[in-house]
């Protein structure tokens, strides 16, 4: 039987393309002592009613990814994992998710994410750059772009995220306005996004 839990699932697998059963146990579980293993559970059920979503191996990371059963998805990059596994962690820290852009274009300035999510009485706006490779990242490209990025935040400046394992300091050469806050990949200081 498929609970209304299973749908929203389900409706997230279709938008977004694909879930791992971690992120599905941090996004849809995170209240529960046991979250992985009832988000395992809860996934191999919606796969064996069928029509729904279907599973592979990803021959990159060796995790199990839950994808919509009419995708030809057969491979997820270590980056669009780590994309998602931002959007998870925000979730536990309590947010409700309110928006969420892959790929969101800002008038030529292309973003890995746009992220709206509410925490306490506070609106956040998040704007993720992942770069797992030491290449530079160009923060300010969305100066040129910033009324445009306004226009998406009801005019409050949204935080840009950076995830990336090196010791170069954006924030010298922020020209944007933007709070600047990297991260590395493990993403074991996401708290500090919220502060």
């Amino acid at each position: 039987m498929i609970t209304s839990r299973d749908r929203k699932i389900i409706n997230f697998i279709d938008k977004y393309g694909f879930l791992t059963i971690d992120q599905a146990a941090k996004l849809f579980f995170g209240n529960f002592k046991t979250q992985y293993d009832i988000a395992r559970r809860r996934l191999k059920k919606i796969l064996e009613n069928g029509g729904y979503i279907r599973v592979f191996k990803n021959t990159e990371t060796n995790q199990m990814i839950y994808a919509p059963e009419d995708s030809k998805l057969r491979k997820v990059s270590k980056h669009d994992l780590l994309v998602m596994d931002y959007v998870a962690d925000i979730k536990t820290l309590g947010a409700e998710l309110e928006k969420i852009e892959f790929e969101k274009d800002f008038d030529g300035a292309i973003a890995d994410a746009f992220i709206i999510f509410k925490l306490g009485d506070y609106r956040y706006y998040h704007i993720l750059e992942v770069q797992l490779r030491h290449d530079y990242v160009d923060i300010n490209r969305y100066k040129n772009v910033i009324n445009t990025i306004l226009n998406e935040t009801n005019n409050t400046l949204p935080k840009l995220i950076i995830v990336q394992n090196t010791n170069h300091d954006y924030t010298k050469e922020n020209r944007t306005d933007m709070e600047i806050i990297q991260l590395d990949t493990s993403l074991s200081d996401i708290a500090k996004t919220v502060i």
